[in-house]
């Protein structure tokens, strides 16, 4: 290959590089402020501290009542800076890797307590915030494999992970999450809400509309981008394979134990709810929201922001998910697929996500442990 035919895909991979490096960034003061960061105590989740506030300051128009109490609970950390179960054991048959969707610190009961209750075995909480494949594979080797476990079940987030997998060879040494959060206590702080403005100006809240009930509901136009895709365009990505890459790492860690790892596929809010936005706020929820692109440098990224119709978005919502569930079965990892059971909750009536928060309430937490050990109880011995 010429000289000449390099130097695109060259510029291209810089570009990435640097915006990577960038969003990186932005995205670790992101953790400083997101999610109760106690060493340890009582913690008041308020409808202010919602993590949007943060990451679309200027798009989300802030509650009524900034200071509701959507959740008043207690964390405490053990020596290796992961959650404390709510019922601790000495033998732990169950590991739950994954992000801030399984620490779960804006709830008293995540879902892998959720889980250990269903099943009346110790599950131990290995989720940490910001953490993507990289992180999880990391933290299975160092932390992970002392407990010995039977099952490793992996919290996969849609919205994110398939960015975090190739964005963590620019990431930075991994951060033990002991050394985390002493960060997270040293800077302390909390966000401030930003100054209202004219409702007409602010992208969020919507309306969704179940069993005839309507709820305001605000989304990270993000997290409907990285799942507004062609199918072809996430099989074809380095993200993909970065995916598999670290998949493939905890398959090995585990190999001699022969402990099984089991995927649990998370959905973001848009994708259970954006089909439920009102006709009237449709456009405005759209409007920010890009497609996703591959470009020569085979790293996914969103592209121009999309005139595409509302039914043509709502029919990709999908692909990601159908990508990582082939991956999945290709090696052999077994698949819960929390789509299905999300999306009947919501065709129930239920709000699973906090309103101006990206991540679940206690009720979607409590659906995913249920979920999780449904599977479990049908297919006990799942890798065989």
């Amino acid at each position: 290959m010429s000289a000449t035919s390099t130097q695109p895909r060259l510029w291209v991979r810089l570009l990435l590089v640097t915006f990577g490096v960038g969003l990186a960034t932005l995205l670790s003061l992101a953790l400083i402020r997101l999610l109760p960061r106690p060493a340890g105590g009582e913690v008041i989740f308020t409808a202010g501290m919602g993590d949007l506030f943060f990451h679309r300051p200027e798009a989300i128009r802030p509650p009524a009542d900034p200071n509701e109490i959507l959740s008043r609970h207690r964390l405490v950390w053990d020596a290796d800076g992961f959650r404390v179960p709510a019922v601790p054991a000495t033998v732990y048959p169950i590991l739950a890797l994954g992000d801030s969707f399984t620490e779960g610190t804006n709830v008293a009961l995540p879902w892998s307590d959720v889980l250990a209750a269903a099943l009346g075995t110790p599950v131990y909480n290995m989720g940490f915030r910001g953490y993507g494949p990289a992180e999880e594979a990391r933290v299975l080797r160092d932390y992970g494999l002392k407990h010995k476990p039977q099952m490793v079940i992996v919290g996969y987030f849609e919205g994110n992970d398939l960015y975090d997998a190739p964005s963590a060879r620019w990431r930075g040494e991994f951060v033990p999450p002991t050394a985390a959060r002493e960060n997270l206590q040293q800077l302390g702080g909390s966000f401030v809400l930003p100054t209202p403005r004219p409702d007409n100006l602010y992208q969020f809240p919507v309306w969704v509309e179940l069993q005839g009930n309507r709820y305001e509901m605000a989304f990270l136009d993000g997290y409907l981008g990285w799942i507004n895709g062609e199918r072809k365009v996430y099989d074809d990505s380095d993200n993909m394979r970065e995916v598999e890459r670290y998949f493939r790492e905890m398959q090995a860690s585990l190999n001699e134990s022969r402990a099984c790892l089991i995927l649990a596929y998370f959905p973001s809010a848009p994708h259970i709810y954006a089909p439920y936005v009102i006709p009237e706020d449709r456009a405005r929820m759209l409007s920010t929201v890009e497609e996703m692109t591959l470009p020569s440098s085979g790293v996914l990224i969103e592209g121009k922001v999309m005139p595409a119709t509302f039914e043509a978005v709502m029919g990709r919502l999908d692909n990601q998910r159908d990508a990582i569930q082939a991956l999945a079965e290709r090696l052999g990892i077994p698949f819960v697929d929390l789509v299905p059971p999300f999306r009947e909750g919501a065709a129930r009536g239920e709000v699973l996500y906090y309103a101006y928060d990206t991540h679940w309430n206690q009720m979607g937490q409590t659906l995913a442990g249920e979920t999780v050990a449904a599977f479990l109880k049908a297919n006990p011995t799942p890798c065989q």
